[in-house]
């Protein structure tokens, strides 16, 4: 059976893919995905499209080092 997720978490997670995969990818836009998938993963904590997503968000912020944490 296919697994059944939260619309709305389904929503915030491919709005927050979208933005991370964005060819005009910058610190806002890349502070914008992470709310919108981390908002995705409050909602749905087993949404594991959103802990991928965010995992490659979190990689182009290394490469581009956009936060002092990266």
């Amino acid at each position: 059976a296919p697994e059944v997720v939260n619309i709305e978490a389904h929503d915030l997670f491919l709005r927050g893919r979208a933005l991370a995969t964005s060819t005009n990818i910058n610190r806002e836009i890349f502070l914008d995905a992470v709310r919108l998938l981390r908002r995705a993963l409050e909602i749905e904590p087993n949404l594991s499209q959103a802990y991928a997503g965010l995992s490659l968000t979190y990689m182009f912020n290394h490469f581009n080092r956009w936060t002092e944490d990266s």
